[in-house]
């Protein structure tokens, strides 16, 4: 990806799930979506009604 693409919720899934993947992760896209929808405050089905969406400060 380049830096000059806007971060979505897609983006930061796909950025967290290959971080997480390079650490050995047993279950990457999964961990990825339990702590961004943490972080939303959100249910992880959620997150595919917002993915193109840019993180903000309000919640899901």
């Amino acid at each position: 990806m380049s830096d000059d693409q806007p971060w979505t919720i897609g983006r930061l899934l796909t950025w967290t799930t290959d971080f997480l993947q390079g650490k050995n992760s047993d279950s990457p896209r999964l961990d990825a979506e339990v702590l961004l929808a943490y972080a939303r405050n959100c249910q992880r089905i959620d997150l595919y009604t917002v993915f193109e969406e840019r993180p903000t400060s309000h919640f899901c």
